[in-house]
This record gives C-alpha cells, structure tokens and sequence, in this order.
C-alpha cells in the first residue's frame, strides 16, 4: 500500500528529524545576521586513508543532514556557509544531496576547540627534552 504522502522519502526523513534532529543555527549568506534554527542530524565517520602502511590512518568526517523544506527560503547550502551548535562554529565544506529531500554538509570546526594551524616550516614545532632522551634500563621505549 505505501505511505499515503506525496513523498514518502521525505516522510521517513521528517519522521528521522523529530526523532534524532538537534538544534542548529545556520547562517545563509545574505540572510538574517541572527541566523536561523533549524533541525540537523549529526554523524562521524572516520576516513580511512588507502596509503598502504602497516598502521591505518583515519581522520573523522563530521556531517550534518538537513531537511531542505526546513532550511531558509528552502534553499540548498552552499561551501562556506556557517553553522552554530553544539556550543562551537562549523564551515560546511562539501554538500551533496540524494535527491529525496535531504542535503548532506560535510563540515569542519572553526570555532573554540577547533585544531590549532601548523608552525611555518622555517620555525618548527619544539620537541620537548623528555621525548629525546633515551634511557637503557632494560624497558624499552623513551622516558
């Protein structure tokens, strides 16, 4: 029989949104400068990097699903755009959509908490004493 909606896509995903959606503010450009709450759904993942080590390396992909009727004027993110919620700024850096009415924004920290830039390459990172002295005590490793 099916649902009886037009969309039952975007019925599942509504019904998702009630039960697992957190608050969000995003900032459109050229919107409100209060930005807008609206509901998103958050996922890490972590990215395995094919390098062929011995030892994988990850790097965890934070995501955030929204529902497009939600967003403002309904329309679709954009790279760039920024996102307020769980106490910190997000920069959404990739979006894609399924078609169905969700739109995936793969995002990146920018606010408190977020990682520190690297030294230039002409002043490197110091390396702290302790982690260059070895010592032969018949354990292995550095002290």
């Amino acid at each position: 029989m099916g649902f009886p909606y037009w969309n039952w896509q975007d019925v599942v995903l509504e019904r998702c949104m009630a039960t697992f959606g957190e608050p969000v503010i995003v900032y459109p450009a050229g919107g409100n400068p209060a930005g807008y709450v609206v509901r998103g759904i958050w996922e890490t993942r972590a990215d395995h990097a094919p390098l062929g080590l011995t030892v994988d390396l990850s790097n965890p992909s934070i995501t955030v699903d929204f529902r497009i009727v939600e967003l403002p004027d309904a329309e679709v993110p954009t790279q760039g755009m920024q996102l307020e919620a769980r106490a910190t700024r997000w920069e959404v850096v990739d979006v894609e959509q399924d078609g169905g009415g969700r739109v995936k924004c793969r995002v990146f920290r920018i606010g408190p908490g977020s990682g520190a830039p690297l030294p230039p390459v002409d002043m490197p990172a110091p390396i702290p004493p302790s982690a260059t002295a070895w010592v032969d005590d018949g354990t292995e490793g550095y002290r």
